[in-house]
């Protein structure tokens, strides 16, 4: 089944691995222990850069992507991200969900945003779901068209659902999601995960590999 959710997330993963991000690189700034200070960015310019700065039971990001997030949950919150960095460029199994409940107090909620895109896919699969089970003549575009004109926010969205009862049930009105997860969010995991790929690369590449500066 199509998952509006999932489809987005596989583009945006697409956009930031492909283009916004290709040619950026890592830069260890300082490492004592947990104590870590990263920067991911390409040479010369500030567009989408970030940094990283851990210490014990906790993770910040900061700077064009995912500015202002922290993360706590172990001592060392490379151990928490690290089984989710991406090896290549295919998208990492983020837990989005679980990744959000280890955010700071002050900032849970604000991973995800009312869609109305996310809204009206819901609509549509509960109606075509009543049509098929209760009354195949329901007019389900003509539903879908009315809830187009009640996607302002999400309350707007919840009262018209639930005056449209009769296809749309009481446990549509209370539980259907009609988030998705906010752009800035999901762009900070991903440049999280980057970083520790980046990282993890660089740590295991034999030390006399590593060139030296040049000298004058």
């Amino acid at each position: 089944m199509f998952d509006l959710m999932n489809n987005t997330l596989e583009q945006e993963w697409d956009y930031f691995a492909k283009d916004a991000t290709k040619d950026h690189e890592l830069t260890i700034i300082r490492e004592d222990g947990v104590y870590r200070h990263l920067r991911v960015a390409t040479p010369g310019t500030n567009t989408y850069a970030w940094e990283i700065v851990t210490w014990p039971g906790h993770l910040a990001i900061s700077g064009d992507v995912g500015d202002g997030y922290t993360f706590s949950r172990l001592y060392d919150m490379f151990d928490f991200f690290n089984p989710h960095a991406t090896t290549n460029d295919t998208m990492p199994s983020i837990d989005f969900h679980y990744w959000a409940e280890k955010l700071g107090f002050a900032q849970r909620g604000t991973e995800k945003r009312f869609s109305p895109e996310q809204f009206l896919h819901r609509v549509r699969e509960a109606a075509e779901a009543y049509a098929k089970e209760y009354d195949k003549n329901i007019d389900v575009e003509a539903l879908c068209t009315q809830a187009s004109h009640h996607t302002d926010n999400e309350y707007t969205a919840r009262e018209w659902a639930r005056d449209e009862d009769t296809v749309l049930s009481q446990d549509f009105y209370w539980e259907a999601d009609f988030s998705v997860y906010d752009h800035h969010y999901v762009t900070a995991c991903f440049a999280i995960a980057d970083t520790i790929r980046r990282y993890n690369d660089v740590k295991k590449t034999p030390q006399e590999n590593i060139t030296a500066p040049a000298t004058v």
